[in-house]
């Protein structure tokens, strides 16, 4: 991948977390590691048609390169993100707990891309409201900054990356320096999140119950759920919010108790490589085969149809979601939104689920490879894509300046 040199100069990459922590990495360690995801993506990576140039072999002897000259597990993170993002899939991505066991690595702020404008969203700081601009950081306009570290952030979508820059700012520098259009500047310390809000909370939306499930991580959260649908299994209208969920394990139970008509499951894919495969696979590198007579083995499997519990909920169900509704969130939701069970109000969703193949090559860190491909059942694809909602809700400046949810409005007109 080519980088834009001023660019990254402008954005201070190498002024990160990276001085505060010196964590050495043992060369065994290294390079086990980059052997072991090497390994793992040639074996199981199910998204190659969404990187058809990619060259596999050029692009690991470059990232080989790079970490001859790391010496701590911060460096060996940072080009270990760069390498695995270039394959564009969010379930292929590297994490080091190692080096976030404080959790100080956000800036008490999150800001969305509208338009050409970064926009605050939400904010810790009496200074920085919400619906506030972000014209500069570190003296750069704030796209030209904020542009070299999409490089780093593993996604599936273009929009999915700027969803997540300000969530992922591992390599930002601290203390971070901004200018606002409301004529304020900041700046700004690495700090520990904000104690996060409850996984799964309810409330009334009108004198409909709504339930806001945040993540799938924990099967209690999915028993909480099951217990309000329970609880109102005789009102005429339920409420689920699954916006900025992340996903976690899939909510089958939950599926199954809220699907009163028959529904599809995805339709699924994953490689299938034989010693033939890879042989080969070396016999064209070698140019003694073409590519054109090499086989391109997958195994795949139609949707399944599933049949409703006769205890299912039998009321009208409206779903909220947004690009940061991801993963399992995503398998929740699609069976909704291709049988017409629910209405879906908001944003597309972030493009990507299946599962990953998990590995831990040295203590506290982890890689993950996305080794299913999933895909509508009428045979669309989603990866990349996501699940559109039926009413769809642009985020604004307006909105957010004045603590509005726009998505909510659109619920109550058609509740």
């Amino acid at each position: 991948m080519k980088h834009d040199q001023s660019a990254l100069e402008c954005s201070h990459i190498p002024l990160g977390l990276e001085h505060s922590v010196r964590s050495r990495l043992a060369e065994k360690d290294k390079y086990f590691a980059a052997a072991s995801i090497y390994a793992s993506i040639e074996a199981a990576f199910a998204h190659w048609e969404d990187v058809p140039n990619l060259v596999h072999a050029d692009m690991f002897k470059a990232y080989l390169e790079a970490l001859a000259g790391c010496e701590t597990r911060f460096d060996f993170f940072r080009e270990t993100r760069r390498y695995l993002a270039t394959f564009c899939n969010s379930h292929t991505t590297y994490f080091d707990e190692r080096l976030f066991e404080t959790g100080e690595h956000g800036f008490g702020l999150l800001a969305r891309r509208i338009g050409s404008e970064w926009v605050v969203t939400h904010s810790t700081h009496d200074d920085i409201s919400p619906g506030t601009a972000i014209l500069t950081i570190e003296d750069c306009p704030a796209r030209d900054f904020l542009a070299p570290f999409n490089q780093f952030i593993s996604a599936s979508r273009s929009q999915d990356r700027d969803y997540r820059v300000w969530r992922q700012p591992y390599f930002f520098p601290s203390p971070l320096r901004l200018t606002l259009d409301d004529g304020e500047s900041a700046q700004l310390e690495k700090q520990a999140w904000s104690e996060a809000p409850p996984a799964v909370s309810s409330s009334v939306v009108g004198s409909t119950p709504s339930i806001t499930i945040r993540s799938f991580e924990e099967p209690a959260f999915e028993d909480a759920a099951l217990s309000f649908v329970t609880a109102n299994k005789d009102s005429p209208a339920l409420v689920i919010d699954i916006r900025g969920n992340g996903g976690g394990d899939t909510p089958i139970r939950l599926i199954r108790a809220l699907m009163n008509i028959d529904y599809p499951s995805w339709k699924e894919a994953t490689p299938l490589r034989m010693g033939v495969d890879v042989a080969i696979e070396h016999m064209e590198r070698l140019a003694t085969l073409r590519a054109a007579d090499r086989p391109n083995a997958t195994y795949s499997w139609s949707a399944r149809l599933n049949r409703p519990d006769d205890a299912a909920y039998r009321g009208k169900l409206f779903i909220l979601h947004d690009i940061g509704t991801a993963s399992a969130a995503e398998d929740f939701l699609m069976p909704f939104k291709v049988t017409g069970r629910a209405t879906l109000i908001g944003e597309t969703t972030s493009g990507s689920s299946g599962q990953p193949l998990i590995v831990r090559p040295f203590d506290k860190a982890v890689f993950t490879v996305g080794a299913k491909r999933e895909i509508f059942p009428n045979g669309d694809q989603f990866e990349g894509r996501g699940i559109a909602p039926d009413i769809a809700v642009r985020l604004n400046r307006e909105d957010i300046s004045k603590h509005r949810d726009a998505a909510l409005d659109e619920l109550k007109a058609v509740i």
